[in-house]
């Protein structure tokens, strides 16, 4: 589950990266189980580093790879 969910991570940061949203040299996603369960089962900062590294706003971008993952996610699962 968990190599399935990094995937789909770094499928919705390419695709954000094609389309502008970030840089094409962005590192890839590190996913990790969450300390309180009500934030869900896994959690990653990889909004965070970006922004860090490449300005821009966090939330937004994050806001961004949430949509991207919903749309990649064709069973319900996620």
């Amino acid at each position: 589950m968990k190599h399935n969910l990094t995937h789909i991570v770094k499928m919705a940061l390419e695709q954000a990266a094609k389309d502008g949203k970030v840089g094409m040299n962005t590192p890839a996603p590190i996913l990790e189980m969450t300390r309180d369960r009500k934030f869900g089962d896994y959690a990653t900062n990889i909004a965070m580093i970006i922004a860090s590294k490449h300005g821009g706003n966090p939330r937004e971008l994050a806001g961004e790879l949430a949509d991207r993952i919903r749309d990649a996610d064709t069973h319900g699962d996620i």
